[in-house]
């Protein structure tokens, strides 16, 4: 969550986006325990992956 905030409050982000290999479930928990949702799955390479973002809030 220190992440997150420094991207928001201190470097001003209005999103922050992340990205995590579809089997890697922990990472996917990580993301979501900080807030960012689901938006999308893409293929890069062969491998799907999950896009995930957090808007800052007003």
């Amino acid at each position: 969550m220190a992440a997150r905030d420094y991207g928001f409050n201190e470097l001003k982000l209005n999103q922050i986006i992340g990205i995590a290999d579809i089997n890697n479930l922990g990472s996917i928990h990580v993301l979501e325990k900080v807030g960012l949702k689901r938006i999308s799955i893409f293929d890069y390479n062969g491998i799907k992956h999950h896009w995930m973002k957090i808007k800052k809030s007003i």
